[in-house]
């Protein structure tokens, strides 16, 4: 995983929500700094606190880990390459 791309992720979804890094960090307790360290690509959330950050933004755990939607997989000129990136996106959708 990548934690430039998870904390752009995170960032670009809290300010959808139109919530400040210190009353996001509030509801997944912690603080502000600590959504600044994600957002900035400093830190790394542990599963359970991605979990929570999704759900209280809401969003699903795949689109603060991939860099690209892998839900239009038809999108995909080869049809192997799709299908195995539709089969992990499936896997991780089931461990978070």
């Amino acid at each position: 995983m990548n934690s430039v791309i998870i904390g752009q992720h995170i960032r670009d979804a809290r300010k959808a929500r139109e919530l400040t890094q210190e009353e996001l960090g509030r509801m997944v307790c912690a603080d502000g700094k600590y959504i600044s360290r994600l957002e900035n690509g400093k830190s790394m959330p542990s599963l359970k606190r991605l979990v929570s950050i999704a759900r209280i933004l809401g969003m699903t755990c795949d689109y603060f880990v991939w860099d690209i939607d892998l839900s239009e997989s038809d999108k995909y000129e080869d049809a192997v390459s799709a299908q195995c990136c539709g089969d992990m996106l499936q896997d991780w959708r089931e461990y978070a």
